[in-house]
């Protein structure tokens, strides 16, 4: 079995699944395609984001799983401690979620883009990149898109987010379903922007070292010549 990430070799594990037929090879991120040369201005402009406000992303498509209640929960406190942010939540049925974003009293300050192809163009224009998941995450693709593109990052500990994000030094956890722990984290990050940058370059580091397609390439190669010898 050929798994995404120590989470999930863990859970097979537990499932009755003799760990010594387990391999973890990381899911991974095309480094040319999420280069950082992007003009963030532009898109910034684009998606009308007001100068001096401060932009916080998160990309997944629509699911209760993937925690977007959570994320627009923290967005209202965040905002009632700095009105000079905005928010933007882009995938799949994220559009769909206006009477809520409404009825939250956030429309002025959450942007729904719903499906993008310009996901590296988007990323380039966040101060903040958050995953805020309650269950299921095997390797976040955003942690590991953003973290390349030198966009700082807060995720909840669920699954391989864990293994991507360390606490402290590649960007923040926070406790799945805590709206109030992650708002607390998304103000903390967005006043230490120095610091989270530094984070950010430590998770470049890790994604470039573990995560990119030709490392993925190389180490399903020797796995395969190592099965079929």
């Amino acid at each position: 079995f050929v798994v995404v990430s120590c989470s999930v070799r863990d859970f097979l594990t537990r499932g009755g699944v003799n760990p010594r037929k387990i391999e973890v090879i990381y899911s991974a991120v095309n480094p040319s395609r999420f280069a950082a040369a992007v003009n963030r201005t532009d898109i910034r402009h684009s998606l009308k984001i007001a100068d001096g406000h401060m932009l916080v992303g998160k990309i997944a498509n629509y699911s209760k799983w993937k925690g977007q209640h959570i994320f627009l929960e923290a967005a209202r406190i965040c905002l009632s401690k700095n009105p000079k942010l905005e928010f933007v939540l882009i995938g799949h049925g994220t559009d769909t979620l206006a009477d809520r974003v409404k009825e939250m009293g956030l429309a002025s300050s959450v942007h729904l883009l719903g499906f993008r192809k310009d996901v590296p163009e988007i990323i380039s224009a966040l101060d903040l990149s958050v995953n805020s998941a309650i269950e299921g995450e095997g390797l976040a693709g955003t942690l590991r898109e953003s973290l390349m593109m030198g966009v700082p990052v807060v995720a909840s500990d669920v699954s391989g987010n864990c293994e991507i994000v360390k606490d402290g030094e590649t960007g923040l956890i926070c406790r799945a379903g805590d709206a109030a722990g992650l708002a607390e984290k998304i103000l903390y990050a967005l006043e230490n922007v120095p610091q989270m940058k530094q984070m950010a370059q430590s998770g470049r580091k890790w994604v470039l070292e573990n995560a990119t397609v030709d490392k993925m390439a190389a180490v399903h190669f020797e796995l395969y010549k190592q099965v079929s010898a």
